[in-house]
C-alpha cells in the first residue's frame, strides 16, 4: 500500500491557488479597492475578495502599499469617530462629555484611576467632581455659541 498524497487546503475559499503556491491571485489595486470603506475590518475585505483572512494577511504583510491603505482606512474610521463624539459633546450628551474629558483631558486632572500616587499633591477627582466639571464645561460651549 503506498503512503497517500498529501493533500492541502487551498488557502482561497474558491479552492483556487494561494499565494504560497507561486501565482498571485489578487492584484494590489483589487485588494486596495476591497479596502476602501472597509473600515479596515479584515473579515469583511476577506469577503469582499472572496479569500481567507489569513491569505489577505498574507497580502498586506507582503506589501508596503496595502500597510498603507489599511492603515488610511482605519484612520478614517477613527476620524469618523471623533466627529461623531464632538458632534454629541455639542448636542450636550453628558457621557459624551464625560468620556472626552476622561480621556483627553488627564492634564487638567480628568482622570478615572484607583492607583494610589506616592507624591500626588492632590487626591484623584471623583465621579461627581467629575460630572460637576462636564456640566460646567457643557456650560460654558453653551455660552460660547458652540453647542
Amino acid at each position: 500500500m503506498s503512503p497517500k498524497p498529501k493533500r492541502t487546503r487551498p488557502a482561497c475559499a474558491d479552492g483556487k491557488r494561494s499565494p504560497n503556491d507561486g501565482a498571485k491571485k489578487y492584484s494590489i489595486k483589487a485588494i486596495r479597492k476591497a479596502i476602501d470603506g472597509s473600515g479596515g475590518l479584515k473579515s469583511n475585505i476577506a469577503r469582499r475578495l472572496g479569500c481567507s483572512r489569513t491569505t489577505l494577511q498574507r497580502y498586506i504583510d507582503e506589501n508596503p502599499e496595502l500597510i498603507q491603505a489599511m492603515s488610511e482606512e482605519k484612520d478614517q474610521v477613527g476620524d469618523l469617530c471623533e466627529s461623531k463624539l464632538i458632534q454629541a459633546i455639542k448636542e450636550g450628551n453628558l457621557t459624551a462629555i464625560i468620556f472626552y474629558s476622561k480621556t483627553q483631558m488627564k492634564d487638567r486632572g480628568y482622570i478615572e484611576d484607583s492607583n494610589v500616587r506616592i507624591g500626588a499633591i492632590e487626591p484623584a477627582p471623583t465621579a461627581a467632581s467629575v460630572r460637576k466639571a462636564s456640566l460646567e464645561i457643557f456650560g460654558k460651549l453653551k455660552e460660547s455659541g458652540a453647542i
